[in-house]
């Protein structure tokens, strides 16, 4: 069953395991299509994703990913971490070590604790609007 909504590696299942045709729309475009003929759906592809499958190197990538989830999610979840961090080091209080990070006064924002739900301390940059909270909660 197609469900676009929900994370996982059925992009590359689908990439891999379907046959795309071209077709031109319209306006000149041109998209890749899978027609389910029992389901009378049409799923697309742009010649972006089929870019995929023609480059030996990323269809290496697009064919592990469709046969293996997990090793998916492995890398996603490290690519994914990456891009959160920026590259900026932490030693292991979570504070910021590498001083590029630092330069024109920049802080970045403090780690996210391990556990999900808030902390019960405060700190300068909540404390206001917590006071705030308060106070409106406060109001006859």
């Amino acid at each position: 069953m197609h469900s676009p909504t929900r994370f996982g590696n059925q992009y590359f299942r689908l990439l891999t395991w379907l046959e795309w045709k071209p077709k031109k729309l319209d306006n000149g475009v041109l998209q890749f299509v899978h027609v389910d003929e029992d389901l009378g759906e049409e799923l697309m592809m742009l010649p972006t994703d089929m870019a995929l499958l023609t480059d030996p190197s990323f269809k290496e990538w697009v064919v592990r990913y469709a046969d293996d989830k997990e090793v998916f999610y492995a890398d996603f979840a490290k690519a994914f971490a990456k891009s959160m961090e920026l590259g900026i080091q932490r030693d292991a209080q979570g504070k910021v070590v590498n001083s590029v990070n630092l330069k024109d006064e920049y802080h970045s924002a403090p780690k996210k604790a391990n556990k999900p739900g808030l902390s019960n301390a405060s700190n300068e940059e909540t404390e206001p609007l917590r006071m705030d909270n308060e106070r409106f909660r406060a109001r006859p």
